[in-house]
C-alpha cells in the first residue's frame, strides 16, 4: 500500500474489514495500534474485536466487554484482533485486508452461530 495520510478516525474507525480474497467480512475496525516514536507518529496495526474497543469504555462496564470476550475465546490469554497494516489492501467505505487475516472467533463467532445465523435473509447478501 502506498503512503497516504489517513485521518484515523474518518478512515478507518467502525469501517468494515473485508478479506480482499474471499470479499468476506471478518469484523470493524474498532482501534488502531499507533507507533509514537515514529515521526509522524504512524499507524502499524488494527484493531478488532471486543478486546479492543471493550478498553475504551469506562470503568466496569469497559471491565466486563474485555472479560465476557476473554472468556468465550479459545485462545483467552489473547487480546485485540491484530491486523498489520503492511496487509492493508485498499481503503474505501471498506478495508480491504490481503494475507491471511483472522476469522471472527470468540464471542463473534458466537452471536455468528446462535443469534445472527437465524436472522431471516441472513444467509444472502442484500441486493
Amino acid at each position: 500500500m502506498s503512503r497516504h495520510r489517513i485521518h484515523a478516525e474518518l478512515h478507518l474507525q467502525d469501517r468494515q474489514l473485508i478479506d480482499a480474497t474471499t470479499g468476506q467480512p471478518i469484523g470493524k475496525v474498532d482501534d488502531v495500534e499507533l507507533d509514537l516514536d515514529a515521526d509522524p507518529p504512524r499507524i502499524t496495526a488494527l484493531l478488532s474485536n471486543p478486546s479492543a474497543w471493550g478498553r475504551r469504555l469506562p470503568g466496569r462496564l469497559g471491565r466486563l466487554v474485555v472479560d465476557t470476550h476473554r472468556r468465550l475465546r479459545d485462545d483467552r490469554g489473547a487480546g485485540a484482533d491484530r491486523i498489520a497494516i503492511s496487509t492493508v489492501v485498499s481503503i474505501t467505505a471498506e478495508v480491504h485486508v490481503g494475507g491471511h487475516p483472522a476469522r471472527p472467533r470468540g464471542m463473534d463467532a458466537w452471536l455468528d452461530h446462535h443469534l445472527l445465523d437465524h436472522i431471516p435473509g441472513a444467509d444472502h447478501e442484500t441486493e
